[in-house]
């Protein structure tokens, strides 16, 4: 395997993130992306259908990544390459140097200090700990320690930071799972009733709608007619999107959960006139690249600007000067999220007369025990509800 530069070979056409086929003389090559970088191999077959067994190995192993579930068995089987262990000091270090590119100089203090903080209650530096090597109990133990005098939004906002530095090393096969997201839940004395998410409104919505660029209206529309995750919108490819069918398959990133959904008239609309050239690829490229290399964190930071923007939450520096708290001290909790939205989607979808066995199937409900009651709802029940529910961009 060695890395090369695209030139003009008899070849199907090339499309980012997706492996495909080459043909260079009477063998049969196949290429692939991984971290920013194009790599190739050959088949060593004159046989297009055996070159294209090979293909299928890389294919899995690029949905199995983008599903969270790249193992290094099925790295070594599909490229021929081990996964080096790496510690948590280094593994840290470097998802800074990757954060420094793409979020604020405030944001990258946040980063760093609860980067810090982690390492020093797990001793990294000291034992050497590999990343592989990091369970629930570390991070819960962690967060357990700062909810005694950190305020549960504060306590979310480290939640979020930790998650995004396991997700990309669980991006790279470097981890089987996420150990802070199993670890939610763990250590909580208690619902606390301040920070219960609630549902926008339409106003609201159409308040943040006239402030977001074009991605966060995308982001915006897309969650509130699919109601599915950041991570999910943001990395969703056209290849789950039929518009002919109008439905929308895919994987939940948190889950694995398959959810099938069906377009209603205004998000199908927007999903065509931003379609990736070729019909493949991530709707939007460098938002998705993002995400995958440094999480949620950033992303969450500018939807809670533009919130502030739109005077739905306090502006975090403004109330800090007028309060008079420094950083360690507690805040009152914010109720406005991304997530939100799914609180939305599901609200609006029981107010236009759906059954809950709707709402959840749509959301993609992750519970086994809820799933086998709404698995095979007929498909123009689903289309119905979403078609119900009202608009928000007018």
């Amino acid at each position: 395997m060695i890395f090369f530069a695209l030139h003009k070979i008899y070849t199907y056409p090339i499309v980012r993130d997706m492996a495909w086929l080459q043909k260079q003389g009477n063998i049969w090559w196949v290429g692939w992306r991984h971290q920013g970088a194009q790599f190739r191999k050959s088949t060593k077959q004159t046989v297009e259908a055996e070159a294209r067994k090979q293909l299928a190995d890389i294919e899995a192993m690029e949905m199995a990544r983008a599903r969270n579930a790249l193992t290094e068995d099925f790295y070594r089987v599909a490229t021929g390459r081990t996964i080096a262990r790496a510690t948590v000091t280094n593994f840290v270090s470097g998802w800074l140097t990757d954060s420094e590119t793409v979020t604020t100089r405030s944001t990258m203090n946040k980063y760093r200090q609860v980067a810090r903080e982690f390492c020093e209650h797990i001793k990294a530096d000291a034992t050497g700990l590999v990343m592989e090597d990091v369970t629930v109990d570390h991070v819960s133990a962690f967060l357990a320690e700062k909810r005694k005098h950190l305020a549960p939004g504060t306590i979310k906002g480290y939640r979020r930071i930790l998650s995004s530095i396991f997700l990309k090393a669980q991006n790279e096969g470097k981890i089987k799972g996420n150990p802070v997201a199993l670890a939610k839940g763990r250590g909580k004395s208690g619902e606390d009733s301040t920070t219960k998410k609630r549902p926008f409104t339409l106003t609201e919505l159409n308040t943040l709608f006239g402030k977001a660029t074009p991605f966060w209206k995308y982001m915006l529309t897309a969650g509130y007619y699919s109601g599915q995750s950041m991570g999910d919108l943001i990395t969703m490819r056209a290849e789950t999107v039929d518009l002919g069918a109008g439905s929308i398959t895919m994987n939940r990133r948190k889950t694995g959960k398959q959810v099938i959904i069906p377009i209603s008239k205004t998000l199908q609309k927007l999903l065509a006139s931003i379609w990736p050239k070729g019909g493949k690829g991530c709707f939007w490229p460098e938002q998705a690249e993002r995400y995958i290399k440094v999480g949620a964190s950033p992303f969450s930071q500018e939807f809670y600007d533009m919130l502030a923007a739109a005077g739905l939450v306090t502006v975090r520096d403004e109330k800090k000067k007028a309060e008079g708290k420094g950083r360690s001290a507690k805040r009152a909790p914010q109720k406005l999220g991304f997530h939100n939205l799914r609180h939305t989607f599901v609200t609006h979808l029981k107010i236009g007369g759906a059954m809950d066995s709707v709402a959840k199937e749509l959301a993609g409900h992750s519970s086994n025990a809820v799933s086998t009651v709404y698995t095979h709802l007929p498909a123009d029940t689903l289309s119905k509800a979403i078609n119900q529910l009202p608009e928000f961009t007018k």
